[in-house]
């Protein structure tokens, strides 16, 4: 099977049986902001454009078809998360933060986009407090979980430079990769929700490596 196969079936197939068939008072289907790649205003309702000529969508495309299963599916108790970029420990993981820290106490960071590229990052700890309030508790069937503001590549590698002492290159003519600020209004509201700050969590992280 390929990786697309996978994706869609992780992400579509193996759900659309749950919903079928499986019985549960609540369930949280797990989405991403990545949606909002392309897009200027990240509110929950906004339209969101998909191309099925960019095999890069595919990711985007699977998990929308997701939402709109469990939002249309009729069963009470349904929830969707658009969840951000998850900091926390994690040696193991590919993911860039990861991947930066990893790299950064091997004594040297190389970046293939330029030190403005940004996106939005939250804390671990933030993701598992709002998780089941909202599971168990949300008043809306949508909400993003982020922090709702932006971190820069520069942000990160200054700190990550500053706590080990690593070089930084940066690749010749790397482009820089702004995703939009992601709207928090809404857990904000309902939830009292105040983000932490993901670079104050970094020194914790290569503590524990």
């Amino acid at each position: 099977m390929c990786s697309s196969d996978l994706t869609v079936k992780a992400h579509v197939s193996v759900l659309a049986d749950v919903l079928e068939h499986a019985s549960f008072q609540s369930l949280l289907y797990l989405s991403s902001t990545r949606v909002y790649s392309g897009v200027e205003e990240t509110q929950e309702d906004v339209p969101l454009p998909i191309s099925p000529m960019d095999g890069s969508d595919l990711y985007n495309a699977s998990k929308l078809l997701g939402e709109a299963l469990c939002l249309n599916c009729g069963r009470p108790g349904v929830r969707v998360v658009r969840l951000s970029n998850v900091v926390g420990y994690d040696p193991g993981s590919e993911y860039f933060l990861t991947t930066l820290v990893r790299d950064a106490l091997a004594g040297e960071v190389r970046l293939a986009t330029g030190l403005t590229s940004s996106k939005d990052y939250i804390a671990l700890d933030d993701v598992l407090m709002l998780l089941p309030q909202i599971a168990l508790a949300g008043r809306e069937t949508l909400y993003n979980v982020a922090r709702g503001r932006n971190l820069t590549h520069q942000d990160i590698c200054g700190v990550l430079q500053r706590i080990t002492g690593c070089q930084l290159q940066v690749a010749n003519g790397a482009e820089s990769l702004r995703f939009p600020e992601i709207d928090v209004s809404r857990i904000g509201r309902e939830f009292a929700f105040r983000a932490a700050d993901p670079l104050l969590l970094l020194p914790s992280i290569i503590d524990q490596w």
